[in-house]
């Protein structure tokens, strides 16, 4: 008798949490919409008519101009990095052996591809995402990243 009871008690458990889920899901229903015949809806498309508010800049804010240091000039090809840019830039966000590495990067790149003009900036912020400017400058004397 007891198992009757236990089977009857989960049907009627699970009835009320069938009818509470189709109740809330109807209620979330979009009503009934009749289709439009077809002269109607171009009338209405061609009826609209966009108007601006008066007064409706209240969310444009002037920004102050912004001021960034101004980039160090690309290297001449077997010239070396004048260490007080590089310190400059390092304290700007990247490591100055990293700068180094994408500045060598560059000017490489300068000879091999004299076409290409690929930037060491675009190689730092390519670098800053995909590692985190090499986990913040730890790299060995050769450039390979300490940790990976």
């Amino acid at each position: 008798m007891s198992f009757h009871r236990t089977v009857r008690r989960r049907l009627g458990t699970t009835a009320t949490a069938v009818a509470a889920m189709t109740a809330l899901t109807a209620s979330q229903a979009p009503g009934l919409a009749l289709p439009e015949s077809g002269k109607e809806k171009a009338a209405a498309s061609d009826d609209v008519v966009w108007t601006e508010v008066p007064g409706d800049d209240v969310y444009h804010t002037e920004l102050p101009p912004l001021r960034s240091p101004k980039p160090p000039a690309p290297l001449k090809p077997g010239k070396k990095p004048n260490p007080l840019v590089a310190r400059a830039w390092s304290e700007a966000g990247i490591p100055a052996t990293v700068l180094a590495a994408y500045r060598k990067a560059e000017s490489a790149v300068g000879r091999s591809d004299p076409g290409c003009g690929l930037p060491w900036q675009l190689l730092a912020a390519i670098g800053k995402v995909e590692s985190g400017q090499a986990s913040g400058g730890r790299v060995d004397a050769r450039g390979t990243t300490l940790t990976p």
